[in-house]
């Protein structure tokens, strides 16, 4: 479950209070076939790429969105390779 800036207005029934204002996200897993098929990513489709979509986490995931940016070029390439295995 993840807070996406929707507000507090979203609870679907069912859910949790502590569920309040979040949604459910898709699993990584299929990521790389979703990336091969160059299907857009995040819960708007907003991303192009897996690194633009870890970069637009920088308002919600500010430290991991930032180590990804301290990441040398090698690292960036070993951790999207990674991710396109999944």
């Amino acid at each position: 479950m993840h807070d996406i800036g929707t507000g507090p207005r979203i609870l679907r029934e069912g859910m949790p209070a502590e569920a309040k204002g979040k949604i459910r996200t898709a699993a990584l897993w299929g990521l790389g076939t979703r990336q091969a098929n160059s299907e857009p990513l995040l819960h708007d489709g907003s991303a192009l790429t897996m690194e633009d979509a870890i970069l637009k986490h920088k308002n919600t995931a500010a430290p991991e969105a930032e180590l990804f940016q301290r990441l040398s070029a090698t690292e960036k390439i070993r951790l999207l390779k990674f991710l396109r295995s999944l």
